[in-house]
């Protein structure tokens, strides 16, 4: 039989273990401060950029992903070109069609017609209008819109002609000619006309010598080349 303090040793152990598993979890303090008080670290903040420099790179950017704008065609010599149109009631001819081709900024200029052939002959231009002789004095004068021009052609007297004075509006044309006009070879063949003996400044019809009309020629240069009026071809004066 048991003894009474191994009874009382019995009954203590089993008294410890019993009250162990109910004894709380032993408190251990940690060092955390509760995220609602923790301090937020500072973000980094960025420099703006300067608004000068911003609007600088906007502009280069968009001038890169702009699509290329097409330079425009440069308008050609308001001069230059072929331009057609008729004259009404010229002496002995009645009314011509004639196409006018100007090169050189309207230094040079070809008249054509069915009447009076192939001609050449220089002018001088002053940047409105350009002048030429033929036996007449013409002159052509673009209008603002590039596409026509007023001609004026003036006899004073010349040639036993009556003086007369035309006016009219000629208009460029694309002509296949315009690109390569070319003189006919009458140009570069016309006779040399005759003065008339106590008579200066007139000369003596080289394609007609018998006829009695006279052509004056006064106030003509020597070598200049003129138009006979009846024939429409070029003589030169003496």
């Amino acid at each position: 039989m048991n003894s009474p303090r191994a009874v009382l040793f019995l009954f203590t152990i089993t008294l410890l273990v019993i009250t162990a598993h109910r004894l709380p979890a032993p408190i251990s303090e940690e060092n955390h401060t509760p995220a609602s008080e923790q301090t937020p670290k500072p973000k980094a903040k960025r420099s703006p950029k300067p608004k000068a420099v911003a609007e600088d790179a906007d502009q280069t950017t968009a001038r890169r992903t702009r699509a290329p704008v097409a330079t425009p065609t440069p308008i050609q010599d308001h001069f230059d070109g072929a331009w057609v149109g008729t004259l009404n009631n010229l002496p002995f001819t009645g009314n011509v069609e004639f196409t006018l081709f100007v090169s050189g900024s309207g230094t040079s200029v070809i008249e054509k017609s069915a009447n009076f052939g192939s001609n050449t002959f220089q002018s001088s231009c002053d940047g409105n209008t350009m002048r030429w002789e033929t036996g007449s004095s013409w002159t052509l004068t673009p209008n603002p819109d590039g596409q026509t021009a007023l001609i004026t052609c003036n006899n004073a007297g010349f040639f036993g002609v009556g003086a007369f004075s035309l006016s009219t509006i000629f208009r460029r044309t694309t002509v296949a000619q315009v690109s390569t006009p070319v003189a006919t070879s009458s140009t570069s063949t016309a006779p040399v006309a005759k003065p008339v003996p106590a008579k200066p400044g007139f000369v003596y019809n080289p394609f007609d010598p018998n006829s009695r009309v006279l052509l004056d020629v006064r106030g003509k240069a020597s070598g200049t080349k003129l138009i006979e009026p009846r024939s429409g071809k070029l003589f030169v004066v003496p």
